[in-house]
């Protein structure tokens, strides 16, 4: 309103240049009050603006397009139910008319224009035939009908579903547990196996997890659900199922690798030089996605994200170790990219057998191996030792530095220092080994190895077990060391066997300077539970040893070879010396560059560990 009608008090009025621009009307708010006495439409009604008779009310109200044009917009209002007994509401339809041409809402309904069914994934990809669509970017039978546009009837709640499979009673509730195991060389433990090969009685509580269910919805066709490896109760097992459930059911896309266009990345290390400036690699390194691993060996036909995640680190890891190597000699290295990338003094060796351990090859043995290291024992080599066992078809294998074994005369035949002179079991009922000698007093645990090789039985075994039993203390009594170990022998002394039951051996303390394990990728992915097996024997070292320079080439393991006189193909070795070593500075179980996926926003992420790179190092 104007104040002031002078002219000596009139002023400029200021108007920003964004008020004539024309702006589209985008939204519409309309309190509509439809007549209640209007009678119903009928479905077959062909609807026509021109004609009254055809919809209940209407309303009208200008809007405006892009450029500032007012436009009539009616609105018909087609009545289709009055309210019943079962549904008290008034039901109406709508049409919309933007100066006489229909406005259609985009809707897709449940058939198309043929009446066949369409479906449709979470990405929105349509079809009316789901099997002919690419498996590597939806599963088969995966895909969700549609839903169907609205009949105008009332909202039907859905009952939901219900799955049931064998009982299990007898192994689970009132606190038990089952195992879940998916490594194949471990499916001899299993119940399924056991039914297959008519075990009688079975050992119960362990199943396959591979294939746990076979469901089938609305005869879409089977569907397999996998249980990840693990322990679980009643409760956390029907929860792992449902995941699973979820997982199978879904819609989410495979991870596809097109050559030539995404089977490729590379990684680069930048380093502050001091001027506000950083400086890379002389070439970044390139992970090929197509290549093999211990995951799958036809990553191009697409992955599910789990194992694609799993698939990737490992190649992350297998090139940033090639990048030091030498490619003209397999255990050597090329300094100059040692240098590059920092990783002097942080140097390692390691070996893997050539070939998967046999199934099962024995119950216990013990491997030795010759390790050399220039900066431990003077550089000369020492006798290190590869506990295996598989016991009830679960193989595992742990290195240790000291191994003590009864001489040929049995126990008590003192000829070697460190031999075991003695088993028995304490006043406080303790079992207790002595050895010849005063053995150096640093050792943690004992852990027996029994090999029946005489039909003598394992009777040591079945009374202490095959973990590592910890040491209470040690005593030097008469020149010779007694341990007391922390467990409690049933039946007291006269549970153990008299005379000499050949051959006892026992490792002690876990190796400071090298590690063994069966290669497999559980934990190398935060968040991912599957779990994928090469079973090879893999060894490497460790703690003051895993601290070579790139000058420090020469070879660190020689000679494996069983204790016990056992094939040595029985652990993948054509021979003794049939294995590949390689200089490696990133650890392939915690890799330096760690690959992830943010599903929020749907994006690979890639995280480095500056304790391993060097402070400031941005990857």
């Amino acid at each position: 309103s104007v104040a002031d009608k002078t002219l000596g008090g009139a002023v400029q009025m200021q108007l920003a240049a964004s008020f004539g621009d024309p702006v589209a009307t985008r939204k519409i708010n309309a309190g509509i009050n439809l007549p209640s006495d209007a009678p119903v439409i009928a479905a077959d009604v062909a609807f026509d603006a021109n004609d009254a008779k055809t919809y209940s009310a209407s309303s009208s109200v200008t809007i405006f397009d892009n450029g500032g044009n007012p436009k009539s917009a009616t609105v018909f209002y087609i009545k289709s139910q009055n309210p019943i007994a079962t549904d008290q509401t008034f039901k109406y339809s709508t049409k919309m008319f933007v100066d006489g041409v229909e406005i259609k809402p985009e809707l897709t309904r449940a058939t198309d224009a043929k009446g066949v069914t369409q479906f449709i994934d979470k990405f929105g990809q349509k079809t009316t035939a789901p099997k002919e669509i690419n498996p590597a970017y939806i599963l088969e039978g995966k895909g969700s009908r549609l839903y169907k546009a609205d009949d105008l009837g009332e909202a039907a709640k859905s009952t939901p579903a219900m799955l049931t499979g064998l009982g299990l009673e007898a192994f689970l509730g009132d606190g038990k547990t089952v195992e879940i195991v998916t490594d194949p060389i471990q499916f001899k433990r299993t119940m399924e196996y056991q039914a297959l090969a008519n075990i009688d009685p079975p050992v119960p509580g362990t199943f396959w997890g591979k294939d746990f269910l076979l469901v089938d919805v609305d005869n879409s066709g089977p569907v397999t659900i996998n249980i990840p490896p693990g322990t679980y109760t009643g409760v956390q097992l029907a929860d792992a199922a449902e995941v699973a459930l979820r997982d199978a059911f879904g819609d989410d896309k495979m991870v596809q690798l097109t050559a030539g266009v995404d089977n490729t990345f590379s990684i680069d290390f930048k380093k502050a030089s001091g001027d506000g400036k950083s400086t890379g690699l002389p070439s970044p390194i390139v992970v090929d996605l197509h290549d093999d691993s211990i995951v799958t060996a036809t990553p191009e036909n697409g992955m599910k994200m789990d194992a694609f995640l799993s698939h990737a680190q490992r190649l992350i890891t297998k090139e940033l170790n090639a990048y030091i190597q030498d490619p003209a000699d397999t255990d050597g290295v090329d300094a100059t990219k040692v240098s590059n990338i920092g990783a002097d003094g942080k140097l390692f060796k390691k070996v893997i057998v050539n070939a998967p351990i046999v199934t099962p090859p024995l119950t216990f043995d013990v491997l030795k191996v010759n390790h050399t290291n220039p900066d431990i024992n003077g550089g000369n080599a020492v006798e290190r030792y590869l506990g295996y066992s598989n016991v009830a078809n679960q193989p595992f294998i742990k290195a240790y530095d000291n191994l003590f074994k009864q001489p040929g005369g049995g126990i008590g035949d003192n000829a070697a220092l460190g031999s075991i002179r003695g088993i028995a079991v304490d006043a406080d009922g303790y079992l207790t080994v002595t050895l010849n000698g005063d053995v150096p007093g640093d050792l943690e645990v004992m852990r027996f190895q029994q090999n029946n090789t005489g039909g003598g039985g394992e009777v040591y075994i079945g009374l202490f077990g095959s973990d590592e039993i910890a040491i209470k203390k040690r005593t030097l009594v008469g020149g010779d060391a007694t341990y007391q170990l922390d467990f409690i022998v049933p039946g007291g002394a006269g549970a153990l066997p008299g005379g000499a039951e050949d051959p006892i051996k026992i490792l002690a303390k876990p190796s400071d300077h090298i590690e063994a394990y069966l290669e497999n990728t559980e934990g190398l992915v935060e968040g991912v539970k599957d779990v994928f097996y090469s079973n090879q024997i893999v060894v490497r070292e460790i703690g003051d040893s895993a601290k070579r320079n790139a000058a420090d080439e020469a070879a660190a393991f020689a000679t494996f070879a069983s204790d016990g006189g056992f094939a040595i193909a029985n652990y993948g070795l054509a021979n003794a010396n049939a294995f590949a070593e390689t200089m490696n500075w990133v650890d392939d179980r915690d890799p330096t560059v760690k690959i992830g996926y943010d599903e929020t926003n749907q994006r690979l992420t890639f995280d480095g560990v500056n304790t391993a790179l060097g402070k400031g190092t941005g990857v």
